[in-house]
């Protein structure tokens, strides 16, 4: 089977405030490519969603915008 399996984390409650993207191919069941970026989401980190990731707006400071 083959697919791309994305996860992605949010600063806050709003979905567009994304903050990491990952994703990661799969060709025949084994992983052939994979890729992850920090990103500075729109909006302000809630403390909730540091608990639950660990990123915070240091982490992405230098990062690109969606």
């Amino acid at each position: 089977m083959n697919f791309v399996a994305i996860d992605i984390e949010t600063a806050n409650p709003m979905i567009g405030s994304i903050c990491q993207i990952g994703l990661v191919k799969y060709a025949k069941g084994k992983i052939v490519d994979a890729f992850e970026t920090y990103i500075k989401p729109v909006g302000e980190f809630a403390d909730r969603n540091i608990a639950i990731h660990g990123i915070t707006a240091d982490t992405v400071a230098d990062a690109p915008t969606i």
